[in-house]
């Protein structure tokens, strides 16, 4: 079972929400909707590598979506499986996303530095559909850096243990594995470092078979 933690700054993406995309609004049902996987975009690593990231959106406001790895949740070639998430929580809020309304960079691919023009590919089915979209190295997928201050936008510090909070990025930060029994409850640990106030925080199951809950 894995978990994740995201975190963000809610002022900046609350400005960022005053209108929904007209797509999105119309298509938004509580219920039996598909989960959309998207390619977000890409940047480059100190060693000459990539990293890809990928999100989805959730078409339901209040069904959670559970796809097991395999045929129906793959990522080819093989090499790249297994990073994507099996769980898909509902449509975001719309005050605490940008107006797109989608979970982003959710998992994240590293690709060598000679990749070239060759694709990473999702798919993932849902509601009896298939649905794929591929990633790439295009120069116009390519992310911003973790400072834009034009826009005013900086992104948090985190950390999942006791240690000052020193990481931040797209590619994510992994803990554990932690032991805990079935029934019981389990401590867990995120602090975030972050210049700007109205930082957001929350925690989702990203792969596992088990329902989790959070409190």
């Amino acid at each position: 079972m894995l978990l994740a933690c995201w975190a963000s700054n809610a002022l900046l993406v609350s400005a960022q929400s005053t209108s929904l995309n007209p797509f999105n609004d119309a298509t938004l049902r509580p219920h039996g909707q598909h989960v959309i996987p998207l390619f977000e975009g890409w940047f480059p690593n100190d060693d000459g590598s990539y990293t890809l990231c990928f999100g989805y959106f959730n078409m339901n406001t209040e069904e959670q979506v559970e796809v097991p790895l395999g045929d129906a949740n793959r990522i080819e070639p093989a090499e790249f499986d297994g990073a994507q998430p099996t769980h898909f929580d509902p449509v975001p809020a719309p005050e605490l996303t940008r107006p797109y309304r989608h979970h982003w960079c959710v998992f994240s691919v590293e690709v060598p530095s000679d990749f070239g023009r060759k694709d990473v590919i999702w798919t993932l089915e849902t509601q009896g559909d298939e649905l794929s979209v591929p990633g790439s190295l295009l120069p116009s997928y390519v992310l911003d850096e973790t400072e834009t201050l034009g826009r005013d936008a900086v992104a948090p510090y985190l950390s999942l243990n006791d240690n000052p909070p020193n990481f931040r990025g797209r590619r994510g930060l992994w803990e554990g594995p932690r032991q805990a029994r079935v029934g019981e409850p389990l401590s867990l640990i995120a602090r975030v470092r972050h210049p700007e106030a109205g930082t957001w925080i929350y925690w989702t199951l990203h792969q596992g078979p088990n329902s989790v809950e959070f409190s």
